[in-house]
């Protein structure tokens, strides 16, 4: 059983004070003002995106298996991507801060000038 994360499940809370009856990867429609007040509830923005057909149905594949629609399967592992990305990437700074610092600590100690 998979945990869901913090923002998942918020958005699930504010689907059913938003629309009543409706949960993420139903086959329930929204009307567009109930969509459109989710959207902006949870800070979610309508994109398009072209993928190979194949891609696709392999997507599909997936979310079937975890018992969710697939556009909500994609934007689950899209949000997953960003933060770990964005993660990996600061920290990748940051140890380049580090090892900079060090490095101007270790010149200025033996008196060198650096560029």
């Amino acid at each position: 059983m998979k945990m869901k994360s913090k923002a998942l499940k918020q958005i699930e809370k504010d689907s059913e004070n938003l629309a009543p009856g409706f949960n993420l990867g139903s086959s329930r429609q929204l009307t567009k003002a109930e969509a459109e007040a989710l959207d902006s509830k949870a800070g979610l923005q309508m994109i398009s995106l072209r993928l190979p057909l194949k891609t696709v149905e392999k997507l599909k594949f997936l979310a079937e298996k975890e018992g969710i629609k697939y556009q909500p399967y994609i934007r689950k592992h899209l949000m997953k991507l960003a933060t770990e990305d964005v993660a990996a990437t600061l920290t990748e700074t940051r140890v380049q801060e580090l090892i900079d610092q060090r490095f101007a600590k270790w010149t200025r100690g033996r008196g060198l000038k650096t560029g």
